[in-house]
């Protein structure tokens, strides 16, 4: 192998690592956005218990997409009677990113407090919803 290719591979080796590094443009900025829910097989934007016990919390899972510069921010859960809606945030870095699929999870506990027939929606970015219910059962 000739210098001059040395020279290249040395140089995109340095891009490479130059673009996994988050912070090296002076002109970047990371805002937090409604997350982008994930459309992935394997990889469910909402996953939850199909029964739970009224007045105990359970655990749902909330999945938001991206590349390498989107993590995770939290989230906002409202629970209105038998009618929970989840809405993920997402850490978003404007500059230079690996161009990784990431599926930032979210483990949220959420509680019903009225027997019946539950729903836990999800609602992300570009007017995205998907909706899961549960069955909410009477304490014994």
């Amino acid at each position: 192998m000739s210098r001059t290719h040395i020279r290249l591979l040395l140089a995109a080796a340095v891009v490479g690592v130059a673009a996994c590094t988050r912070g090296t443009e002076p002109t970047a900025v990371t805002e937090v956005v409604v997350g982008l829910l994930s459309t992935t097989p394997g990889s469910p934007a909402l996953e939850m218990p199909d029964t739970v016990d009224v007045g105990l919390p359970f655990l749902v899972v909330v999945r938001t997409q991206g590349n390498g510069c989107h993590s995770a921010a939290g989230s906002d859960v409202r629970v209105a009677a038998r009618v929970a809606t989840v809405t993920p945030y997402d850490q978003v870095y404007r500059g230079v990113c690996t161009d990784i699929l990431t599926l930032p999870a979210r483990r949220l506990p959420v509680r019903f407090d009225e027997a019946g027939v539950g729903t836990v929606r999800a609602v992300g970015a570009r007017g995205t919803v998907v909706e899961r219910t549960v069955t909410i059962r009477a304490a014994r």
